[in-house]
């Protein structure tokens, strides 16, 4: 759940922000976070996804 949030949030949100909702006592815990969430919405951004044909109404 805290990596859900932070990646949905990590964009849109201050660093300090993000690290005072999330309750992290070192700001280097929030910036980990951070970090993968970049990380993940790069591949998210890259990822191919094919269109899939309902084959009962075609």
């Amino acid at each position: 759940m805290r990596r859900g949030f932070a990646t949905l949030n990590a964009e849109s949100m201050d660093l300090f922000e993000l690290q005072k909702l999330m309750q992290h006592k070192s700001l280097e815990t929030t910036r980990g976070y951070v970090n993968m969430a970049k990380r993940l919405n790069r591949a998210v951004s890259n990822l191919f996804v094919p269109e899939i044909r309902d084959t009962e109404t075609a």
